[in-house]
């Protein structure tokens, strides 16, 4: 799955959930302190474990 596939996928399930989530994924290397929208993420936000079949 590429990232696009992947945003696609997490807009997909965010919708279900509520129209107002706009899914912004990282990959793992990119999470980090030094960029201001992960640290931010890691201060405040919420994890999310989603398993799908």
């Amino acid at each position: 799955m590429d990232s696009f596939d992947f945003k696609f996928l997490l807009m997909k399930i965010a919708r279900d959930i509520d129209v107002d989530i706009e899914p912004h994924p990282y990959l793992e290397n990119e999470f980090k302190e030094d960029n201001p929208l992960a640290l931010e993420v890691m201060k405040t936000g919420k994890r999310v474990v989603l398993s799908h079949n």
